[in-house]
């Protein structure tokens, strides 16, 4: 990375940018976490979920106020432990003392980096600490969480608690989907982010060029702009970016990542296979032709962030909760120059309608998760819920919050951002372009597994085929040492993230 673009990172950057550090597991004994791990998964499979929408109970009291609802929990402290470096997170400060005003609750926020917050969190939870009340989540990571977190569900049936203006069908379907389990809900989403396509609205008009639809045509247009001091395309190489690389076009090409019994499908069937093998040879292209940046397998979403707010790139597929950097002039050279767009289907011929059964770009939604040891889950609910409500969202959104979950909000603030649009359409289009992770407990394992296997073929260490082939063994063998194929159960499609079906093949 170059001395400007060192110097351009603002504080979120810094703090996103090492956000997929590898992490121990957790700190209780292996076997617990194994346990835990496959109970999540036998609890999915027993329930048959399969993403269908959730519809909670809720009381709806005449006359009901917030103040009122306190009252019984005046002078109650509630912990947050949050994330650090998220603008929602940033912006939610300013709004806490409305709140203690208004309720008398105390709310203490500490907070924990990114790539550390799995494991500190993990250590507290899994002995029954009481530290905290809440817990800031990336529903990514949900179901490790979600053994030791007190469900919400009972809470919203409560007159006395539930807020009858907070209109939970509001919230996005498929962020609601990933923070609930067992037809019980965890968590309101506070974050509706997936990766979008950012690009050069001017140097596209002056090229006569439209955003790419395409993953080749993507390439050649990042190869016609890398040229004099300029690069095409940003690739995010660091850990678990770089599985997201190459998974974002292989999905958007009809792969999956597993089989319906949690077998890694990246190199078969056939099907699958050439399609992985094209995706990887597309990112190391880009790498290896010289159409990002140098330094970029050392990026997260915050660098490459920095390193497009400087002006010389063409391209850039992130994650929408960071837009609000780079339209900020006080950040960003390229603010009010972007024009955005769903991030391509297809190598060279585009899905119809742009849409891939099952999804292909990740979907993440933050939210509050209280915890099962809290000793005040009640004076915790109603914070939790004041957060996500609609008023409060909307100040979040006015005072600069990127990646809103309300439907309504995006509908009201359409022009705020330019990608406003895609996160509304998003809404509309549940089951067909936002990818939901599997639910399993070691997610994040497999996906540094992953990960190596893919850094490795960028360096030209291994081939792509072999990339491929090491991905899904190196997979297959940790999913088997987790404990997932024992009586070689079917697992439902909320657990798999697979929409689609393959065949059932043995690679161990």
């Amino acid at each position: 990375m170059n001395r400007d673009t060192k110097q351009m990172m603002n504080a979120f950057g810094k703090s996103l940018a090492n956000r997929m550090g590898f992490l121990e597991e957790v700190s209780t004994s292996r076997r617990e976490f194994l346990k835990n791990s496959s109970m999540l998964a036998a609890g999915f499979a027993a329930a048959g979920v399969g993403g269908g929408i959730l519809r909670p109970r809720m009381a709806h009291a005449e006359g009901w106020t917030l103040a009122e609802a306190a009252k019984p929990y005046s002078g109650a402290t509630v912990r947050v432990s949050n994330l650090a470096g998220y603008p929602h997170n940033d912006f939610m400060r300013a709004l806490i003392p409305e709140f203690e005003s208004t309720t008398g609750i105390k709310i203490q926020l500490d907070s924990v980096q990114y790539g550390e917050a799995v494991g500190k969190h993990m250590q507290l939870l899994a002995t029954g600490s009481d530290e905290y009340d809440l817990y800031n989540i990336d529903s990514i990571w949900f179901p490790g969480y979600a053994p030791y977190m007190e469900p919400m569900t009972d809470f919203m049936a409560d007159p006395k608690l539930m807020d009858p203006t907070f209109d939970y069908a509001d919230l996005s379907v498929e962020c609601q989907r990933t923070n609930s389990f067992l037809d019980q809900v965890y968590m309101f989403s506070n974050m509706n982010t997936f990766p979008i396509l950012a690009y050069r609205k001017d140097w596209y008009g002056e090229a006569g060029l439209k955003a790419p639809v395409t993953w080749k045509e993507l390439y050649d247009q990042a190869a016609h702009f890398s040229k004099d001091g300029k690069y095409g395309y940003t690739i995010h190489g660091q850990r678990t970016a770089m599985m997201e690389m190459v998974t974002i076009p292989f999905l958007s090409m009809g792969g999956t990542v597993f089989d319906d019994y949690l077998h890694p499908t990246f190199s078969q069937p056939a099907e699958n296979f050439e399609n992985a093998k094209l995706a990887m040879q597309l990112i190391r292209d880009i790498y290896q032709n010289k159409l990002t940046p140098p330094g970029s397998l050392d990026f997260e979403l915050g660098e490459a962030s920095a390193a497009y707010a400087q002006g010389n790139i063409a391209m850039n597929l992130n994650w929408a909760m960071i837009f609000a950097v780079q339209e900020d002039p006080a950040q960003s050279k390229v603010a009010g120059k972007n024009g955005y767009a769903w991030a391509p289907t297809g190598y060279d011929k585009p899905a119809p309608n742009g849409e891939v059964v099952g999804g292909y770009t990740r979907l993440a939604s933050f939210g509050l998760g209280m915890a099962k040891s809290s000793a005040n889950k009640e004076a915790a609910y109603l914070f939790s819920q004041w957060l996500s409500s609609p008023g409060t969202q909307e100040k979040l959104v006015q005072a600069g919050d990127a990646g809103p979950s309300r439907i309504k909000l995006l509908e009201k603030y359409s022009e705020r951002y330019g990608h406003f649009p895609i996160l509304l359409e998003s809404t509309k289009l549940v089951g067909k372009k936002l990818w939901d992770a599997p639910k399993i407990a070691n997610e994040r394992q497999w996906e540094d597994t992953v990960a190596i296997a893919f850094q490795d073929c960028m360096i030209g260490k291994i081939s792509v085929e072999e990339a491929v082939v090491k991905a899904d063994k190196d997979v297959g063998k940790l999913m088997r040492q987790y404990g997932f194929y024992k009586g070689d159960k079917e697992y439902p499609k909320s657990v798999t993230s697979n929409y689609k079906g393959t065949p059932k093949v043995e690679l161990l």
